[in-house]
């Protein structure tokens, strides 16, 4: 079986909100995922996080838009980009290669989500392994995604006649 449609799967039986748009997103949630070094169930619990997963999502307080709830004057999409699929996934990767780039904000993947959530490479540094509150949500929220990934790999697939 392979990653893209393992994590479609997993959408539908988790159940996470709006699956089809998870699925569309598959095959792009799998590369970001390697090319960044963040577990896909990771990003899966990010989207559900910012913004159950919704397209157009809006914070009227933040100005973050999408599906990742980026801002933005801080990337290098326009807003009406941010809103699409494609946009809100170009924007996450940029976003998380932008994180990557600064040695600060640590390899550990609760230092990356605390950056993510924070803004602030420094402070989420001094945080250590913990984490913060925000990257230990996420990762409560991907505990059962790992879990039922595992699940679905473990099946063995059969022939029916």
């Amino acid at each position: 079986m392979t990653i893209s449609l393992l994590i479609c799967a997993v959408a539908y039986l988790a159940p996470l909100p709006s699956p089809e748009i998870i699925c569309a997103a598959a095959p792009e949630l799998d590369r970001i995922s390697q090319e960044q070094d963040v577990p896909w169930e990771v990003l899966l619990a990010l989207g559900y996080h910012e913004s159950r997963w919704t397209l157009d999502a809006r914070n009227p307080k933040t100005g973050a838009l999408g599906l990742f709830q980026q801002i933005p004057r801080w990337s290098p999409l326009g807003a009406s980009d941010l809103v699409t699929l494609a946009g809100a996934l170009d924007g996450l990767n940029h976003t998380l290669s932008w994180i990557r780039s600064f040695e600060r904000s640590g390899g550990s993947v609760s230092a990356v989500l605390c950056t993510y959530g924070s803004g602030r490479a420094a402070w989420c540094a001094r945080q250590g392994t913990r984490g913060s509150t925000y990257s230990r949500t996420v990762e409560r929220l991907a505990g059962p995604l790992i879990l039922l990934g595992r699940m679905i790999e473990s099946q063995p697939e059969t022939e029916h006649y």
